[in-house]
């Protein structure tokens, strides 16, 4: 039976009430379901792997000593020819210490055998480790420059006033005349000053060479830029002629501070003390140690697992290799041994091992040298007794080398 027109709109009307109501129902799941998302997330901890802030890194301890060294291959045979060790504190008399040191000067560590300053060692980071070991004293990082990067240096800074005690002929390694240089205060571009800093003068000695490169490397640091990012791009410009132990962001900050403190006259030039043993210098320890506690307080050489306490070692007489047959002996047991051949002993007939720290120290020494317990003797808290290293070994006329 078909259906009237009446009946026809009824159904029409009762199938858009159901669809209307589905929507309505299906819309108010929708809404709930989103609404108890939100607030599952907002209740949720963030995920770490997909947030925007990423932990920060841990900053390097800002450098407070840098050794300088300027290395002169005019022969093709490197020697370097410059030595400085400079230091930035907060709690010394002033707030930077330079300390330049002759070309002669011996220095020796536990990885490296005892030779003069000039001889390059083993490597950048090894001839730091000699002079920590040698001095006592903590070396954070070196600056490395060939005699072209620092004239490169002169240059970037727009040359230095440089006063020139008497008339100077400077010569190459290989003995050829390369700029001579009248007596007073002169300008000097960068490949004359790096000359007048690193070449050979005939009749000079260790110490004069040393002044003269004292001369150019102060002034040249004292006109650095004063803007980090700028000493920055100086470094870069001198490019692979000039490498650091340490990356070009650090060294530029620390030259930034060393740099004002020098312009600044805020600063002490220390000469280190030193005897003459032939051809070649020795530290002076009775003279060096206190001398670099109170310039250097803050840069002393600390024991830590990768450096050891110091074991200085001196003698009465000096027989070639005396001192020397000690070396193996104390680095077998983990001790940095100190060649003390410049030090003054007053007579005696029986070894002494001075401790300055833990008994154990001696008696370990003692042992490595085959001397006896009794020969130990540790410092009381009540003695002014300047210590001059963590152990001292004080060899007797009655020591005999193993």
């Amino acid at each position: 039976m078909s259906e009237t027109p009446q009946q026809v709109e009824e159904l029409r009307r009762r199938r858009t009430s159901q669809l209307v109501g589905a929507s309505i129902v299906i819309a108010l799941i929708f809404g709930i379901a989103l609404l108890v998302l939100q607030l599952t997330s907002s209740n949720s901890p963030p995920n770490p792997d997909v947030s925007p802030t990423q932990s920060p890194t841990t900053n390097p301890e800002p450098l407070e000593t840098v050794m300088i060294r300027v290395v002169d291959e005019s022969d093709g045979e490197a020697r370097v020819a410059g030595n400085m060790l400079t230091g930035i504190g907060t709690e010394s008399v002033v707030d930077a210490v330079v300390l330049p040191m002759p070309d002669n000067l011996v220095v020796a560590s536990n990885d490296v055998s005892p030779r003069p300053l000039r001889r390059p060692g083993a490597g950048p980071r090894g001839s730091v480790d000699t002079v920590a070991a040698t001095l006592g004293v903590r070396v954070d990082a070196s600056w490395n420059l060939e005699r072209k990067a620092l004239a490169g240096l002169v240059d970037g800074v727009g040359g230095v006033l440089i006063d020139v005690p008497k008339r100077t002929v400077v010569r190459s390694n290989d003995g050829e005349v390369v700029d001579r240089f009248p007596k007073g205060r002169q300008r000097m571009s960068g490949t004359p000053a790096s000359w007048y800093a690193v070449g050979q003068v005939r009749g000079q000695t260790a110490q004069d060479a040393m002044r003269r490169f004292e001369s150019v490397m102060l002034a040249s640091l004292s006109e650095l830029p004063q803007r980090e990012a700028d000493i920055r791009q100086t470094l870069t410009a001198l490019g692979a002629l000039s490498p650091s132990t340490v990356p070009s962001e650090e060294l530029s900050g620390y030259l930034l501070k060393l740099s004002g403190e020098i312009a600044d006259a805020n600063y002490q030039a220390v000469s280190l003390p030193v005897t003459d043993i032939g051809e070649l210098a020795w530290t002076d320890y009775p003279q060096a140690t206190p001398l670099l506690e109170k310039v250097m307080p803050e840069n002393l050489w600390a024991i830590t697992e990768v450096s050891p306490p110091r074991a200085l070692v001196t003698a009465q007489v000096r027989p070639p290799g005396l001192i020397a047959s000690t070396r193996d002996a104390l680095i077998a047991v983990d001790f940095e041994w100190v060649d003390g051949r410049a030090v003054d002993v007053t007579n005696t007939q029986k070894t002494r091992i001075l401790v300055n720290g833990p008994s154990d120290w001696g008696f370990t020494v003692a042992e490595a040298l085959d001397l006896p317990r009794d020969s130990v003797k540790v410092k009381g808290s009540n003695s002014k007794r300047q210590a001059l290293a963590d152990v001292e070994v004080i060899l007797g006329s009655e020591y005999r080398a193993n």
